[in-house]
């Protein structure tokens, strides 16, 4: 049955549902609980859900991350919904696992500081920054091994096609130093986190040097 709530409306009917007040959501918990099966996908699949005989089922991919495999989840529980495409199958995941109250209670406590703030919600530090990005106007960058592989912003913020300078400094100390750097001028503020190895597995690919920048303009924070 299609569903008539935005992604975020329909991630809250969910919480409820499910009973819960804080984090972590366990989507693989609520998804049982709303009459779904849960299953491994065969090795090297992706994540997907179908319907069978009204019955719903999502196939998880057992050779991804526990993050990932959580997100997916999350992810597959919209798509049965009937009424979202792929874009806010993604937003709504993100709202389920992520809220935005939750995620606004932590900050107060730990401020943007993804290795805490991950942990918490059971997240990707990738996930969590573009969560980030939206909830307060920041623009949110994945660099692998040194090149740029995401950069996504708040939908009110431009995202400028190569780094700033006072990014690429934070960039290069934190790869260096292997801990976070913040850095300022009169323009932005930035962020680089060094995602630890073990932290992100790899899932048997090479090993990526991931760092994820947090950007923020400096009127966003007035």
């Amino acid at each position: 049955m299609e569903v008539m709530f935005t992604p975020e409306e329909y991630a809250q009917k969910l919480l409820e549902h499910g009973g819960y007040r804080g984090p972590p959501v366990d989507p693989v918990e609520l998804a049982v609980l709303l009459g779904y099966t849960v299953r491994p996908a065969v090795r090297g699949r992706s994540a997907s859900a179908f319907r069978r005989r009204r019955k719903g089922y999502i196939l998880l991919p057992v050779d991804a991350p526990p993050v990932r495999r959580r997100f997916a989840a999350a992810h597959e529980i919209f798509e049965l919904a009937g009424s979202f495409n792929e874009a806010q199958c993604n937003e709504g995941a993100s709202c389920l696992l992520m809220p935005a109250e939750w995620v606004r209670q932590e900050i107060a406590l730990h401020g943007f500081d993804l290795y805490a703030l991950s942990k918490t919600f059971g997240v990707s530090h990738e996930a969590l920054s573009y969560r980030l990005a939206r909830l307060y106007r920041l623009c949110a960058t994945v660099v692998d091994n040194g090149r740029v592989r995401s950069r996504v912003c708040a939908p009110e913020l431009q995202a400028p096609r190569t780094l700033h300078p006072l990014e690429k400094s934070a960039l290069r100390e934190a790869e260096a130093e292997g801990s976070v750097v913040q850095k300022s001028d009169d323009q932005i503020e930035v962020w680089a986190f060094p995602v630890p190895p073990s932290l992100e597995p790899s899932s048997g690919k090479p090993s990526i040097r991931r760092t994820i920048l947090l950007t923020r303009p400096k009127e966003a924070a007035d």
